[in-house]
């Protein structure tokens, strides 16, 4: 079923200030809707008595505004949330599993992958599949998982956004959350990650999936996700191909290879306003019992090194398993650029195919596709496979073209 909601946004411009709301709405809060849903559609108007307004509509997501910067409103604004707004359809499921073409694309929702531990919010353990229409026969498979610091169970964020670019290729999407720190610590989100993989291997059948060809891509805490299915899936919960996207690999390391001013860049405003979003109390510490990850190992680091150790992908390479991509920014303050580095190391020192995308100024998203083009032309690629680093070049693709170059390579059929 495809639903679409509508949110209506307005405020009262302090005089003189409307101006600088549009901008804001214009700059700040309508790319961050279209980044998690590409065909969302967005209007901004301003009225004769100085308010601003806001429409959005998106496909099965409800647009929230996050807090207007100070100084800008008479009042707080409001906002209204209508549901369903627009078209929605339904499709039978075809009867004869594994083998049927599918007229159109289709989405099945809030799909159980685990029981969940916890009864009053079970999202954690729930899973979006996006099914290209046309394929006919089994389809490969790319798995995501969006990052939240480990505080939430918000890892089916942007799956829109992966199966509007992926879909057409002839890729089905699961768009995978695993449970947030408040809900259970660590290792439970390293089994919610394995048993995502392996319920869909199991299920495969059903939904036209391949299940040879398995891939995992995840941002922050859902790049580690994706890590942690490429060096410890084994069996049903082995994949092929593995994108990380500016995640942590060592957790133990992370304070001391923290950008000196983090913090400063954090308190100043100087990140992107999804990521304040997801983490507003974060100032750059990793150790510390209250933050991401002493939440997400149930204490200080220091004082949980043996989980900590348990919870590093880095820590846990063999020299068996699928070919990875990384990609990172140097200039990331939520997740330090040395975590990637370390990552491609131990993948190239274990003689594994690795390629590391070094994305020169590029902050926590930038390595989110489509990557800015002005990273891009400073960004550098190299490629190791059996301990020999075959290429050190400029990137051979910006964003989608990377990530589909990877995929064909590694799922070809």
């Amino acid at each position: 079923m495809t639903r679409y909601s509508t949110t209506m946004w307005e405020a009262k411009a302090i005089d003189g200030k409307a101006d600088q709301i549009i901008a804001w709405l214009s700059n700040s809060v309508v790319p961050q809707f279209v980044l998690r849903d590409p065909q969302c559609r967005t209007e901004v108007y301003r009225s004769a008595d100085d308010r601003v307004v806001l429409i959005a509509t998106g496909a099965a997501w409800s647009p929230q505004i996050p807090d207007i910067p100070d100084g800008l409103s008479e009042r707080p604004p409001h906002q209204w949330h209508f549901e369903p707004c627009g078209a929605s359809w339904t499709q039978e499921w075809p009867a004869r599993a594994g083998t049927h073409t599918l007229p159109e694309d289709i989405i099945v929702r809030d799909i159980a992958y685990r029981e969940s531990a916890d009864a009053i919010d079970p999202s954690g353990n729930l899973l979006d599949l996006y099914l290209p229409g046309g394929a006919d026969g089994p389809v490969p498979l790319v798995i995501w998982t969006m990052g939240s610091g480990f505080t939430a169970p918000s890892g089916r964020d942007v799956g829109e956004m992966f199966a509007a670019q992926l879909l057409p290729h002839g890729y089905a999407v699961a768009a995978v959350a695993v449970r947030g720190s408040y809900q259970a610590q660590f290792p439970a989100q390293k089994h919610d990650t394995l048993d995502a993989v392996a319920f869909l291997r199991r299920n495969a059948a059903q939904y036209s999936l391949d299940p040879k060809r398995f891939a995992y891509i995840g941002h922050s805490s859902g790049g580690w996700s994706a890590a942690v299915a490429g060096t410890e899936g084994h069996g049903e919960s082995a994949v092929s191909a593995v994108i990380v996207l500016s995640a942590p690999s060592d957790i133990a390391a992370m304070d001391r290879q923290a950008l000196p001013d983090a913090a400063q860049r954090i308190a100043a405003g100087k990140v992107e306003p999804d990521v304040v979003d997801v983490l507003p109390a974060f100032d750059g510490r990793h150790e510390a019992a209250d933050s991401p990850e002493g939440m997400f190992l149930g204490g200080s680091v220091s004082s949980r090194r043996d989980q900590a150790v348990a919870a590093s992908p880095a820590l846990h390479v063999s020299a068996e398993g699928p070919p990875f991509l990384i990609a990172h920014g140097t200039e990331d303050e939520y997740v330090p650029f040395a975590q990637g580095a370390t990552l491609y190391r131990a993948l190239a020192d274990a003689g594994r195919d690795v390629t590391f995308v070094v994305l020169a100024g590029g902050n926590h998203v930038a390595s989110l596709p489509p990557w800015p083009s002005q990273i891009v032309e400073k960004a550098t690629e190299t490629r190791s496979v059996e301990g020999r680093v075959t290429t050190t070049s400029a990137v051979s693709g910006a964003g989608w073209s990377q990530i589909l170059n990877f995929l064909d390579t590694h799922l070809a059929g």
